[in-house]
C-alpha cells in the first residue's frame, strides 16, 4: 500500500479505529453469519480474530521501538526491555485465550466445520502482511526477532491443533485468521504518519501508546461476551425449597462458575500488566506527546465502562432472595449457613478485586508517566483512585458485606494489653503475645468498650436560625454566584446538592447519633422539627402564626394514604382530580376509593391550557353537593404544567369550605415561587403535600405535610403509626380501654419512623446555607429561567429540531410560574435514541411516555 493510497483511504478507518469498541459491535453481525455458515461457535471465531489483531498490533509496536526519532537515552538496553516485556504479555494473552478456546471447542463439531471450511468462499490467497523492521536483523536484535517469531509460531500451532486435528491444521488456521483480520485496518492505525506532520512528529511513540490501548480494546470484545454469559449463568441458579440458600443440587454448576471466574480473573490480571507496559515509555517523549492527546481518555472506552459496571454489580445476578445483607453475612462467616453460596461469593469477590486492581493500576500508570497532576481531560490524577474504589464502597457492594463479616468478629477480639518500654501500653493479638509474653508486663485481656466521646456536635447542627447570619454557616459561601473565582469546586449530587455538603452533613449527623444515642429523638422532635418548619415556611412564604403545622414521613405516599384514611365514610360521594396526576396519587386514590366506595371524576387540563381554573370550576359545579374531596398537583409530573397563584385561588374559592383539598406540590415546591401563605390564609380545608427530593435538593427520604393546626376537617387517620401517640410510648399504650386509637393532636399525622433523619438534616443544612447566602426560591427561579432562554435560543438555531416545549403557550403567558423543568415533546419516534445520546454528552433527560422527555434545569444542570 503506497502512502498516497493510505492517506486517501484510511481516514475513515482511523476514525473507526478510534472507536474500536463500536467497530467490533458492527463486525459482530458478520461473525454471526460466518458462525452459521461454518458451524463454528461465535466465541471461537471471535478469539481467532482477536489473536490475529493482537499479533498484528504487536508487530507495529515492535517496529516503533526501533524508530530513528527516539531520543539518545533510548538505547539498546531500553529497547530490549520493551521487546521482552511486550513478548511476555503477548504470550500471556495467547495462553488465556487458548484456555478459553479449550472450553468452547468441546461443544464444536470439528469434522463438520472442516468440511464447510473447504467449500466456503474465503480468500485463500490473502497473506499476513506484517513484517518486522530491518533493524531486527542486526546482531543485537536478531535473537529477539527469532524468539518473537518462534513464540507466535508455537502458539498458532497449539491453537490450530485444538480446532483442526488434521495435518493441514496450520493451513486451515491461516486461511481462517487472515480472512477474519482486517490488516488494512491495523495498518491505518500503525502506519498513518503521512496523514499529517504532527503524526510524523510522534511516529516513534504513537504506535506504542495507541497500540497498547487498542490491543486491550480487542481483548475486551471477547471478555464482554464471557461477562454477560457469567451473569446469565448466575441468574439461573436455583434455591432450596423453603430455604434462603442455594440448592445443594447446584454444586456442579457452582464449581463450573468458580472455574469460569478464575479464568476471567486471570484475564484481568493480564490486562493490568498489559496497561502497565506504558509506564516504560520515555518520560520526556510522553510528556511532550500527551499534549497532542488533550480531550481523549482511555477511560472513555464504552467496552471498559460496561465491563466495570458488570463486574461491580455481579453479585446482584444472584437470585433476588439472596440480596439481603443478613443472608450474605451469615453465608460468609466461618461456620457458613450456606457453604455453596460462600464459595460462589468468594469467587465473585476475587474477580471483583482483580477488576478493581486493573483500575488502580491506571492510577499507578498515570502517576508514573505524568506525575501527580491532571490528566488529558483535566481530571486530577488522585481522583483515579476514587474512581477505582467508589463502586466498592457503596453500602450494597460485596466489599461492604465482607467488612460487616469482619465487624462481627471484631466484637470479640482475641488480644492482650501489655506494657513495653517507657510503660507504654500496647494491644497485641494473642498469636503474637505468645512470642513476647516473657519480655513484657501483662496488663490484662483486651475488650472493646465504648468510651465517652468528647462533644462532637458541629456548631451548625443545633444553632438557632437567624436571618442574614452568613458568618455562622460554613456552607453558605458555596452558593455564591462567583464561587469558582475562589478556587472551590464541588460535584453535584443527582438530586441537586453538592456532594461535599451531603457527605459533611451525613458525617455530622452520624456523629451526633453516636453521641446522643436514644436522646437523639428528643433533638429530632424538639429541635429539628422546629428548624425544618422554620426553613420550610420561610421558603414558601407561610407566616408562623400557629394556624398551620408540619408533619413528616419517609415518603409522601404514606402521608397521602393517611389523609385518605381520615375521610368520613360516605357512599354517595365523589372525588375530583385530574388525568395528569402522578402514579403515586392515582394508585393511592384507587386503593382508597375501593375501600370507601367513592366515585372519581378525572378532568383533563389539556382542554383549556391557558385557563385551568375554568376547567375545575365547571367540574365542581356539575358535581355539586356530592363533592367530598379534591386532589390536584401544583405542577403536573409529566408535562410540567404549572398553576398560577390566581388559578389556585380561583379553584379553592369555588370549592365549599367543608370539602378537604389535597394539593400535591411535590413537583412545585422549591421550584416555582408561590406565596403559599396567601393561599392558605383563612382556609382550614387545605392539605399541602411535598417532598425534599429533586428541587428540595436533599435526596429521598423526607416527605412533608402542611396541615391546619386547629379546626382541621380531617383528623385521626385510620392508617397510622406509634409516633402519632408519643405520649403513650413510656406506658406502652396506644389505645384506650375500649380499643380506640389514641392520638397526640400535634403528632397525629406521623407514622412509625418519622422520616429519614439524614435526609431531614441535609435539607436543613442545604436550605439554611442557601438562605444565608441571600438566595431565595425567586432568585433561583429567575436564574434558571435565563438558562431556559439560552437553551431555547440554541434549539431555534437547529434546522432539524424535532423538539417542542409541551406547555409553550403557558410559559409565554405566565413566565413567572414556569417550572424549572422543561417537558419536551418529540415530533418523531427517536426519543430513546436522543435520550441515550444526551446521556453520552453528560446531559440527563427523564423519559416519560413514548415521546416525552424532561430536562431538569436547576437540579442536575
Amino acid at each position: 500500500m503506497n502512502n498516497k493510497n493510505l492517506t486517501a483511504s484510511t481516514f475513515n478507518l482511523y476514525h473507526r479505529w478510534a472507536y474500536l469498541d463500536e467497530l467490533f459491535q458492527a463486525l459482530n453481525q458478520d461473525i454471526h453469519v460466518l458462525s452459521g455458515n461454518l458451524d463454528l461457535p461465535v466465541d471461537i471465531i471471535k478469539i481467532i480474530r482477536t489473536l490475529g489483531f493482537l499479533d498484528g498490533i504487536s508487530f507495529a509496536i515492535l517496529n516503533s521501538f526501533c524508530h530513528p526519532k527516539h531520543p539518545e537515552q533510548v538505547d539498546i538496553y531500553k529497547k530490549l526491555d520493551w521487546i521482552k516485556s511486550l513478548r511476555n504479555i503477548l504470550h500471556q494473552w495467547h495462553e488465556i485465550f487458548h484456555v478459553f478456546m479449550q472450553i468452547s471447542i468441546k461443544e464444536c463439531n470439528v469434522e463438520k466445520f472442516i468440511q464447510k471450511l473447504s467449500h466456503i468462499e474465503l480468500n485463500k490467497n490473502k497473506k499476513n502482511v506484517f513484517t518486522l523492521d530491518n533493524q531486527f536483523n542486526e546482531v543485537h536484535l536478531i535473537n529477539e526477532k527469532k524468539a518473537f517469531q518462534k513464540m507466535l509460531c508455537q502458539w498458532n500451532k497449539k491453537h490450530a491443533s485444538l480446532i483442526f486435528s488434521s495435518n493441514q491444521s496450520m493451513h486451515y488456521w491461516q486461511i481462517l485468521q487472515t480472512n477474519l483480520v482486517d490488516f488494512s485496518l491495523i495498518l491505518s492505525v500503525t502506519n498513518d504518519q503521512p496523514i499529517d506532520a504532527i503524526k510524523q512528529k510522534y511516529a516513534h511513540i504513537e504506535p506504542f501508546f495507541r497500540g497498547i490501548h487498542q490491543m486491550l480494546e480487542v481483548a475486551m470484545n471477547v471478555m464482554l461476551d464471557y461477562s454477560e454469559a457469567l451473569q446469565q449463568n448466575i441468574q439461573q441458579l436455583h434455591l432450596s425449597s423453603n430455604q434462603m440458600k442455594l440448592d445443594p443440587a447446584e454444586y456442579q454448576k457452582v464449581v463450573l462458575l468458580r472455574a469460569q471466574m478464575q479464568r476471567m480473573q486471570q484475564w484481568w490480571e493480564i490486562a493490568a500488566q498489559h496497561i502497565m507496559l506504558l509506564s516504560k515509555m520515555d518520560t520526556g517523549s510522553y510528556a511532550e506527546y500527551r499534549q497532542a492527546l488533550l480531550g481523549s481518555s482511555g477511560g472513555d472506552s464504552k467496552q471498559l465502562r460496561q465491563l466495570k459496571q458488570t463486574m461491580t454489580q455481579l453479585h446482584f445476578s444472584l437470585p433476588r432472595e439472596l440480596h439481603d445483607q443478613s443472608i450474605l453475612i451469615h453465608s460468609l462467616v466461618k461456620h457458613s449457613s450456606d457453604p455453596l453460596l460462600n464459595q460462589l461469593l468468594s469467587a465473585i469477590r476475587e474477580l471483583q478485586a482483580a477488576s478493581s486492581d486493573f483500575w488502580l493500576r491506571h492510577f499507578t500508570l498515570t502517576a508514573n508517566t505524568i506525575g501527580m497532576i491532571r490528566g488529558s481531560q483535566g481530571l486530577p490524577v488522585e481522583k483515579l483512585i476514587s474512581f477505582a474504589v467508589n463502586s466498592l464502597l457503596k453500602q450494597d457492594s460485596l466489599l461492604c458485606t465482607v467488612g460487616n463479616v469482619g465487624q462481627e468478629y471484631a466484637r470479640h477480639p482475641e488480644a492482650t494489653i501489655i506494657k513495653i518500654d517507657h510503660n507504654k501500653e500496647k494491644v497485641v493479638g494473642d498469636t503474637i503475645f505468645a512470642h513476647v509474653k516473657n519480655q513484657c508486663k501483662i496488663v490484662g485481656k483486651y475488650n472493646i468498650t465504648i468510651h465517652a466521646n468528647e462533644p462532637l456536635l458541629d456548631s451548625l447542627e443545633l444553632r438557632p436560625l437567624e436571618p442574614n447570619d452568613t458568618a455562622n454557616s460554613p456552607y453558605a459561601s458555596w452558593f455564591h454566584p462567583d464561587i469558582h473565582l475562589h478556587g472551590l469546586r464541588f460535584t453535584m449530587h443527582s438530586f441537586g446538592v453538592p456532594l461535599i455538603l451531603l457527605n459533611d452533613s451525613v458525617t455530622n449527623t452520624t456523629q451526633r447519633i453516636v453521641e446522643l444515642q436514644d436522646h437523639s429523638w428528643e433533638v429530632f422532635f424538639n429541635v429539628r422539627m422546629a428548624q425544618l418548619q422554620k426553613i420550610l415556611f420561610n421558603l414558601l412564604a407561610i407566616p408562623e402564626n400557629g394556624f398551620f403545622a408540619v408533619s413528616v414521613d419517609a415518603n409522601v405516599t404514606a402521608l397521602l394514604e393517611r389523609l385518605l384514611s381520615a375521610l368520613p365514610r360516605d357512599t354517595n360521594a365523589t372525588v375530583l382530580t385530574t388525568q395528569q396526576e402522578f402514579l403515586t396519587v392515582n394508585r393511592a386514590l384507587v386503593s382508597s376509593l375501593i375501600e370507601h366506595k367513592l366515585d372519581i371524576v378525572k378532568i383533563s387540563l389539556d382542554t383549556a391550557p391557558l385557563n385551568i381554573a375554568e376547567v375545575f370550576c365547571d367540574a365542581i359545579q356539575k358535581i355539586g353537593k356530592k363533592l367530598k374531596l379534591v386532589v390536584f398537583s401544583q405542577v403536573t409530573a409529566n408535562s410540567q404544567m404549572s398553576m398560577t397563584l390566581n388559578e389556585i385561588n380561583t379553584i379553592l374559592d369555588s370549592i365549599p369550605t367543608d370539602v378537604p383539598v389535597i394539593i400535591d406540590a411535590t413537583q412545585g415546591v422549591f421550584n416555582v415561587p408561590i406565596s403559599w401563605g396567601e393561599i392558605l390564609k383563612n382556609r382550614t380545608n387545605i392539605y399541602l403535600l411535598g417532598s425534599a427530593i429533586k428541587h428540595g435538593r436533599s435526596t429521598s427520604g423526607l416527605g412533608f405535610l402542611i396541615h391546619p393546626q386547629h379546626a382541621s376537617l380531617l383528623t385521626h387517620p385510620k392508617k397510622t403509626g406509634w409516633c402519632a401517640y408519643l405520649s403513650g410510648l413510656s406506658m406502652g399504650r396506644t389505645t384506650d380501654d375500649v380499643g380506640n386509637l389514641l392520638y397526640d393532636e400535634a403528632w397525629q399525622w406521623l407514622g412509625g419512623t418519622p422520616a429519614n433523619v439524614f435526609a431531614l438534616e441535609i435539607f436543613i443544612n442545604t436550605w439554611d446555607a442557601i438562605l444565608r447566602a441571600g438566595e431565595t426560591v425567586q432568585s433561583m427561579h429567575r436564574y434558571v429561567q435565563s438558562l431556559h432562554g439560552y437553551f431555547l435560543q440554541l434549539m431555534a438555531t437547529q434546522p432539524d429540531n424535532q423538539m417542542v416545549i409541551f406547555d409553550k403557550a403557558r410559559r409565554e403567558q405566565y413566565p413567572g410560574f414556569a417550572s424549572n423543568v422543561l417537558a419536551l415533546r418529540l415530533k418523531d419516534k427517536s426519543t430513546q435514541y436522543r435520550v441515550r445520546y444526551a446521556a453520552e454528552q453528560k446531559v440527563h433527560f427523564d423519559q416519560r411516555e413514548e415521546r416525552f422527555v424532561r430536562l431538569g434545569f436547576g437540579i442536575q444542570h
